[in-house]
């Protein structure tokens, strides 16, 4: 979930983190899919999943096999995003 402002230069960081996650965890065989929202203009989502403006960025989780749903706790970065995502699956 970022703050979808096309102006905002931190988004292309955000999203470079994203991939760098993606491409390891393709490699570990992880079934892992990344996509992002505008957490400003998708509210309701943002809201659903307890994430507050502040919040942003952030990772929300899905697993369907475990009807599971968590979000980040900490920072938007590869070693918190590494650790979140360990955790929750």
């Amino acid at each position: 979930m970022l703050d979808g402002d096309i102006e905002d230069s931190s988004n292309s960081a955000h999203l470079a983190v994203m991939k760098t996650i993606q491409v390891e965890s393709s490699k570990k065989n992880l079934p892992i899919t990344f996509g992002w929202i505008d957490a400003f203009c998708q509210f309701e989502f943002r809201e659903a999943m307890n994430v507050q403006e502040t919040g942003l960025p952030n990772i929300g989780i899905y697993v369907p096999n475990k009807n599971k749903a968590a979000t980040l706790l900490g920072k938007f970065s590869e070693e918190d995003i590494r650790s979140f995502i360990e955790k929750v699956l």
